[in-house]
């Protein structure tokens, strides 16, 4: 995003340049990628040496926290209700892993019976895939009156994982921020050494006529 089309962004001072590289130079070795994101948080919370940049925070503070072996079961989409069985969580319709058809029990479907499950709903749902994936990319509606040719063409541009779900109805309260997207409130949470503590919680809230309430 082009901040500075919005903002009159601040520069760094020498002793807050100096302050960011005393900090950070032992996680990463490009400190000076993260100088934007220090000057765009500048101007509109203040200066705080503690703000941890994307570029800082992806490759090399995540990498060691979350265990790589983990990261592809625990994101799928598709293996939240396995993975938090008991939590409440989007009804799944239809569930495809790896090109595995999977119906709300759980159960293998052929392919071509895929458009019959989805006729048979009454309520709009959510097609979304399962995988490789952010910033609400491949979120899509599909209406309970879709033709089963429409339908057809919706499937056939997903891959292998992709899960379609019963659409959510969000509460009163968040509704009234955006009628349109579902607001979630995302919680960041640590674990490290034995001790659990929560880092950062933030509700999102999507875009004018928007979908989702992502930022991409």
């Amino acid at each position: 995003m082009k901040y500075e089309k919005y903002l009159d962004v601040l520069s760094l001072s020498t002793e807050e340049i100096e302050l960011i590289k005393s900090k950070w130079h032992s996680i990463t070795p490009r400190i000076k990628d993260g100088y934007r994101a220090f000057k765009i948080y500048k101007t509109i919370h203040g200066f705080n040496v503690n703000y941890i940049p994307a570029c800082y925070y992806f490759p090399f503070i995540t990498s060691v926290l979350n265990n790589p072996k983990y990261i592809a079961s625990l994101s799928h989409k598709g293996m939240m209700p396995i993975n938090f069985d008991g939590i409440t969580q989007p009804h799944i319709i239809v569930n495809s892993i790896n090109g595995i058809i999977l119906d709300d029990n759980q159960k293998v479907v052929h392919p071509k019976h895929v458009i019959d499950i989805l006729k048979q709903q009454s309520g709009k749902m959510i097609i979304k895939p399962s995988t490789e994936t952010s910033s609400g990319k491949g979120v899509k509606v599909i209406y309970p009156d879709v033709e089963s040719k429409e339908l057809e063409t919706i499937l056939n541009q997903y891959k292998k994982d992709f899960v379609i779900q019963k659409f959510v109805d969000q509460s009163d309260f968040t509704k009234r921020y955006n009628p349109t997207s579902l607001q979630t409130i995302r919680v960041n949470t640590l674990l490290l050494n034995g001790k659990l503590t929560v880092e950062c919680v933030a509700m999102r809230i999507g875009g004018l006529n928007s979908v989702v309430d992502n930022m991409g």
